[in-house]
């Protein structure tokens, strides 16, 4: 169950065995999700999937690629050099995971083609 975080999943049981988990960073979160994707799409469990990968509101933060504000804050730079460079860290970060993403898609082969050559990704 999802527990109201952008990178954090709990089990929604008072089952003790059953622990909540949170994500080291949002690149890792967003990586799974990524992988969930391929895998439905691969066994065909499913042909839609949405994705929204984050919103202009949201107050998560992208460590691992040095950026400590909230990308929220980033967005709203003014043209400030230092804010710029840091919204562009966080742009190239999830391009490259879209792009694993479109690989992982582009390695599946199937019996015309590859399983991107049948996937709009928009």
């Amino acid at each position: 169950m999802w527990n109201g975080s952008s990178t954090g999943i709990s089990s929604g049981s008072s089952n003790p065995n059953l622990k909540s988990f949170e994500f080291k960073n949002r690149s890792e979160f967003l990586k799974v999700m990524y992988d969930l994707m391929l895998l439905a799409l691969r066994t065909d469990a499913t042909r839609v999937i949405t994705l929204m990968s984050g919103v202009e509101v949201d107050s998560y933060q992208w460590q691992e690629v040095g950026v400590n504000d909230t990308y929220h804050g980033i967005q709203h730079h003014g043209g400030n050099k230092g804010s710029l460079e840091m919204l562009a860290k966080v742009d190239k970060r999830e391009a490259d995971l879209l792009a694993e993403f479109l690989k992982g898609l582009h390695g599946i082969i199937e019996e015309n083609g590859s399983l991107l050559d049948r996937t709009l990704v928009v």
